[in-house]
């Protein structure tokens, strides 16, 4: 296991670890109903394989007007699945002060040894895109307003954690920051009123479409998007498995038969 403790080189060159301590935080506000945000990731440990386990103390601020934006000390661990490509579940996001007995303490071992990996009710591959048809249907699939995708922030982590992952965990900061989200289709099984609500749903697959940045150079990058598919699992643990790909032409609401995404 390796140890990092440079806060300017997670500031400027570490985008995973920073989207890893983000992904902790995300957990903990939604099993607490709190409103954290990242400060500063002050060091991590690691184990050291092409698939790792990252153990991080950060500081966080608390946007709760009634707290004054004090911040706290806060430890996650983050458990990779595969290499190259989103598959993650944060199995720890809690205050640094905060009691651990013998009995619920979790000690930091290799997530392959871990005893927690979380069921949920998607289980195997990540489904195709859905069709325009498939959209429509109202009792899966909710469309996300623009208004919705700006207050509820975690859906761009999770496009910033996808993209990243798929460039091997060295996508900078400057180019996560050009992404730009147009669409957000969230699926649920489950028949959810109001339909907004599949927002806080604790499994879900979420469907974005994005541009501003992709991996490699593209010629005609006006008419191309990016895609990716994200499913959530929340049973404890938060688990994300996730992929993008690109598409000639934005199609939002046309279907084509030309081509279909292809994985980069």
């Amino acid at each position: 296991m390796s140890s990092y403790t440079n806060p300017e080189w997670f500031k400027d060159g570490q985008s995973k670890v920073n989207l890893y301590a983000k992904a902790g935080l995300h957990r903990y506000n939604i099993l607490k109903g709190t409103r954290l945000e990242l400060s500063a990731v002050l060091k991590f440990n690691r184990t050291m394989n092409c698939v790792s386990s990252y153990y991080i103390t950060l500081v966080a601020r608390d946007l709760d007007a009634a707290a004054g934006s004090k911040e706290e000390t806060f430890q996650v661990r983050v458990d990779e699945q595969s290499y190259g490509k989103l598959d993650m579940t944060v199995s720890v996001a809690r205050r640094k002060d905060e009691t651990v007995t013998t009995e619920n303490k979790m000690p930091f071992i290799p997530h392959f040894h871990a005893d927690g990996v979380p069921d949920g009710f998607y289980k195997g591959e990540l489904p195709k895109w859905p069709s325009i048809n498939a959209l429509r249907n109202r009792k899966r699939f909710y469309v996300v307003k623009e208004s919705e995708i700006q207050d509820n922030d975690w859906i761009r982590l999770y496009l910033e954690l996808a993209v990243c992952v798929d460039g091997y965990g060295r996508t900078k900061k400057a180019d996560l920051a050009k992404l730009q989200i147009t669409k957000v289709a969230i699926e649920t099984i489950e028949e959810v009123d109001p339909p907004s609500e599949r927002l806080n749903a604790k499994s879900a697959n979420f469907y974005i479409t994005y541009k501003g940045w992709f991996k490699r150079q593209i010629n005609e990058a006006g008419k191309v998007e990016g895609r990716a598919i994200i499913r959530r699992v929340l049973d404890g643990y938060l688990t994300l498995l996730g992929r993008v790909s690109i598409r000639e032409k934005a199609l939002d609401t046309k279907q084509s038969s030309k081509k279909q995404p292809r994985v980069l």
